[in-house]
Protein backbone atom coordinates (compact mmCIF):
# COMPACT_ATOMS: atom_id res chain seq x y z
CA UNK A 1 0.00 0.00 0.00
CA UNK A 2 2.75 2.46 0.91
CA UNK A 3 4.76 1.81 -2.26
CA UNK A 4 1.58 2.07 -4.33
CA UNK A 5 0.88 5.53 -2.88
CA UNK A 6 4.31 6.68 -4.02
CA UNK A 7 3.66 5.76 -7.66
CA UNK A 8 0.02 6.83 -7.53
CA UNK A 9 0.80 10.29 -6.16
CA UNK A 10 3.08 11.22 -9.05
CA UNK A 11 0.86 9.57 -11.65
CA UNK A 12 -2.24 11.32 -10.34
CA UNK A 13 -0.37 14.64 -10.35
CA UNK A 14 0.32 14.09 -14.07
CA UNK A 15 -3.36 13.46 -14.83
CA UNK A 16 -4.35 16.47 -12.71
CA UNK A 17 -2.23 18.77 -14.85
CA UNK A 18 -3.96 17.56 -18.04
CA UNK A 19 -7.44 18.06 -16.61
CA UNK A 20 -6.52 21.52 -15.26
CA UNK A 21 -5.16 22.48 -18.68
CA UNK A 22 -8.38 21.18 -20.24
CA UNK A 23 -10.48 23.32 -17.85
CA UNK A 24 -12.23 20.27 -16.43
CA UNK A 25 -11.78 20.86 -12.69
CA UNK A 26 -14.31 22.38 -10.27
CA UNK A 27 -11.84 24.07 -7.93
CA UNK A 28 -14.46 24.94 -5.31
CA UNK A 29 -15.42 21.30 -4.81
CA UNK A 30 -11.82 20.14 -5.24
CA UNK A 31 -10.49 22.49 -2.54
CA UNK A 32 -13.07 21.54 0.09
CA UNK A 33 -12.99 17.80 -0.63
CA UNK A 34 -9.18 17.79 -0.76
CA UNK A 35 -8.86 19.27 2.71
CA UNK A 36 -11.30 16.67 4.02
CA UNK A 37 -9.35 13.91 2.21
CA UNK A 38 -6.11 15.14 3.79
CA UNK A 39 -7.69 14.47 7.19
CA UNK A 40 -9.36 11.18 6.32
CA UNK A 41 -6.51 9.54 4.39
CA UNK A 42 -3.94 9.35 7.24
CA UNK A 43 -6.63 7.94 9.51
CA UNK A 44 -7.35 5.24 6.94
CA UNK A 45 -3.65 4.47 6.55
CA UNK A 46 -3.22 4.09 10.32
CA UNK A 47 -6.29 1.89 10.42
CA UNK A 48 -4.84 -0.31 7.65
CA UNK A 49 -1.72 -0.86 9.73
CA UNK A 50 -3.82 -1.78 12.74
CA UNK A 51 -6.51 -4.18 11.48
CA UNK A 52 -7.08 -6.84 8.82
CA UNK A 53 -8.29 -5.44 5.47
CA UNK A 54 -10.36 -8.58 4.79
CA UNK A 55 -13.37 -6.89 6.39
CA UNK A 56 -13.34 -4.14 3.78
CA UNK A 57 -13.00 -6.74 1.02
CA UNK A 58 -16.32 -8.28 2.05
CA UNK A 59 -18.02 -4.89 1.73
CA UNK A 60 -16.48 -4.23 -1.70
CA UNK A 61 -17.45 -7.69 -2.93
CA UNK A 62 -21.07 -6.61 -2.51
CA UNK A 63 -20.76 -2.91 -3.34
CA UNK A 64 -18.79 -3.09 -6.62
CA UNK A 65 -21.36 -5.18 -8.58
CA UNK A 66 -24.18 -2.93 -7.34
CA UNK A 67 -22.36 0.21 -8.54
CA UNK A 68 -21.62 -1.40 -11.92
CA UNK A 69 -25.28 -2.27 -12.43
CA UNK A 70 -26.29 1.28 -11.49
CA UNK A 71 -23.97 2.70 -14.17
CA UNK A 72 -25.29 0.33 -16.83
CA UNK A 73 -28.93 1.11 -15.99
CA UNK A 74 -28.51 4.87 -15.66
CA UNK A 75 -29.24 6.20 -19.15
CA UNK A 76 -28.31 9.81 -18.31
CA UNK A 77 -24.98 8.82 -16.73
CA UNK A 78 -22.38 11.52 -17.27
CA UNK A 79 -24.80 14.28 -18.25
CA UNK A 80 -24.63 17.69 -16.62
CA UNK A 81 -27.23 18.13 -13.89
CA UNK A 82 -29.13 21.40 -14.35
CA UNK A 83 -29.27 22.56 -10.73
CA UNK A 84 -26.20 22.28 -8.53
CA UNK A 85 -26.77 22.15 -4.74
CA UNK A 86 -26.80 25.43 -2.75
CA UNK A 87 -23.36 26.53 -1.54
CA UNK A 88 -23.75 25.27 2.05
CA UNK A 89 -25.07 21.89 0.93
CA UNK A 90 -22.32 21.66 -1.67
CA UNK A 91 -19.63 22.33 0.96
CA UNK A 92 -21.07 19.80 3.41
CA UNK A 93 -21.39 17.13 0.73
CA UNK A 94 -17.84 17.83 -0.47
CA UNK A 95 -16.53 17.43 3.08
CA UNK A 96 -18.44 14.17 3.62
CA UNK A 97 -17.35 12.70 0.27
CA UNK A 98 -13.73 13.85 0.59
CA UNK A 99 -13.31 12.57 4.14
CA UNK A 100 -14.97 9.18 3.66
CA UNK A 101 -13.27 8.33 0.37
CA UNK A 102 -9.99 9.83 1.56
CA UNK A 103 -10.13 7.45 4.52
CA UNK A 104 -10.93 4.56 2.17
CA UNK A 105 -8.01 5.53 -0.07
CA UNK A 106 -5.60 5.52 2.85
CA UNK A 107 -6.94 2.20 4.12
CA UNK A 108 -7.23 0.23 0.88
CA UNK A 109 -7.40 2.39 -2.23
CA UNK A 110 -8.41 0.40 -5.36
CA UNK A 111 -11.35 1.98 -7.18
CA UNK A 112 -11.23 5.18 -5.12
CA UNK A 113 -11.13 7.42 -8.19
CA UNK A 114 -14.06 5.58 -9.77
CA UNK A 115 -16.16 5.78 -6.61
CA UNK A 116 -15.38 9.49 -6.20
CA UNK A 117 -16.25 10.28 -9.82
CA UNK A 118 -19.54 8.40 -9.48
CA UNK A 119 -20.45 10.48 -6.42
CA UNK A 120 -19.44 13.87 -7.81
CA UNK A 121 -21.51 13.35 -10.96
CA UNK A 122 -25.01 12.85 -9.48
CA UNK A 123 -24.56 14.26 -5.96
CA UNK A 124 -22.80 17.56 -6.76
CA UNK A 125 -24.07 18.01 -10.31
CA UNK A 126 -20.73 17.88 -12.13
CA UNK A 127 -20.44 16.54 -15.68
CA UNK A 128 -18.57 13.28 -15.98
CA UNK A 129 -15.44 14.99 -17.35
CA UNK A 130 -15.45 17.65 -14.64
CA UNK A 131 -16.03 14.90 -12.09
CA UNK A 132 -12.98 13.05 -13.42
CA UNK A 133 -10.82 16.17 -13.28
CA UNK A 134 -11.98 17.16 -9.80
CA UNK A 135 -11.47 13.58 -8.63
CA UNK A 136 -7.79 13.74 -9.61
CA UNK A 137 -7.17 16.75 -7.36
CA UNK A 138 -8.90 15.12 -4.38
CA UNK A 139 -7.21 11.78 -5.07
CA UNK A 140 -3.83 13.50 -5.21
CA UNK A 141 -4.39 14.98 -1.75
CA UNK A 142 -5.39 11.65 -0.24
CA UNK A 143 -2.48 9.86 -1.94
CA UNK A 144 0.10 12.33 -0.63
CA UNK A 145 -1.34 12.26 2.90
CA UNK A 146 -1.33 8.44 2.94
CA UNK A 147 2.17 8.34 1.40
CA UNK A 148 3.57 10.51 4.19
CA UNK A 149 1.90 8.31 6.81
CA UNK A 150 3.25 5.08 5.31
CA UNK A 151 6.71 6.59 4.71
CA UNK A 152 7.05 7.74 8.32
CA UNK A 153 6.34 4.18 9.45
CA UNK A 154 8.90 2.73 7.00
CA UNK A 155 6.32 1.11 4.71
CA UNK A 156 7.46 2.51 1.34
CA UNK A 157 9.87 0.57 -0.90
CA UNK A 158 11.22 3.43 -3.01
CA UNK A 159 13.27 1.22 -5.36
CA UNK A 160 10.12 -0.51 -6.62
CA UNK A 161 8.05 2.67 -6.30
CA UNK A 162 10.28 4.60 -8.72
CA UNK A 163 9.97 1.88 -11.36
CA UNK A 164 6.18 1.80 -10.98
CA UNK A 165 6.06 5.60 -11.15
CA UNK A 166 7.34 5.64 -14.74
CA UNK A 167 4.36 3.61 -15.94
CA UNK A 168 1.96 5.39 -13.61
CA UNK A 169 2.88 8.69 -15.26
CA UNK A 170 2.46 7.20 -18.73
CA UNK A 171 -0.89 5.58 -17.89
CA UNK A 172 -2.31 8.71 -16.26
CA UNK A 173 -1.16 10.92 -19.15
CA UNK A 174 -2.75 8.66 -21.77
CA UNK A 175 -5.90 8.04 -19.73
CA UNK A 176 -6.52 11.73 -19.05
CA UNK A 177 -5.98 12.52 -22.73
CA UNK A 178 -8.49 9.89 -23.81
CA UNK A 179 -11.07 11.19 -21.33
CA UNK A 180 -10.65 14.78 -22.53
CA UNK A 181 -10.95 13.76 -26.21
CA UNK A 182 -13.65 11.07 -26.04
CA UNK A 183 -15.65 12.16 -22.97
CA UNK A 184 -18.31 9.89 -21.49
CA UNK A 185 -18.06 7.50 -24.47
CA UNK A 186 -14.68 6.28 -23.20
CA UNK A 187 -15.06 7.01 -19.47
CA UNK A 188 -18.13 4.83 -18.96
CA UNK A 189 -16.75 1.57 -20.46
CA UNK A 190 -13.39 2.08 -18.74
CA UNK A 191 -15.17 2.43 -15.40
CA UNK A 192 -17.02 -0.83 -16.01
CA UNK A 193 -13.79 -2.62 -16.97
CA UNK A 194 -12.00 -1.16 -13.92
CA UNK A 195 -14.70 -2.29 -11.51
CA UNK A 196 -14.80 -5.74 -13.12
CA UNK A 197 -11.05 -6.13 -12.66
CA UNK A 198 -11.33 -4.85 -9.09
CA UNK A 199 -14.08 -7.37 -8.35
CA UNK A 200 -12.02 -10.24 -9.83
CA UNK A 201 -8.97 -9.15 -7.82
CA UNK A 202 -10.92 -9.03 -4.55
CA UNK A 203 -12.69 -12.32 -5.20
CA UNK A 204 -9.52 -14.24 -6.14
CA UNK A 205 -7.66 -12.94 -3.09
CA UNK A 206 -10.52 -13.88 -0.79
CA UNK A 207 -11.27 -17.32 -2.19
Amino acid sequence: LGTNKFASSIGTFTASLRFIKGHQVNFKVAAVASVAALIGSPLGAKLAMAIDEKYLRYVLLIAVPIIAVMILRKKDFGQEIEHEPPILKSVLLSIAIGFSLGMYDGFFGPGMGTFLTLLLNPVLGLSILRSCGTTKIVNLSSNVAALVTYALSGNVWFQIGIQCTIFSILGNWVGAGLALKKGVKIVRPIMIVTMTLLLIKIATEMF
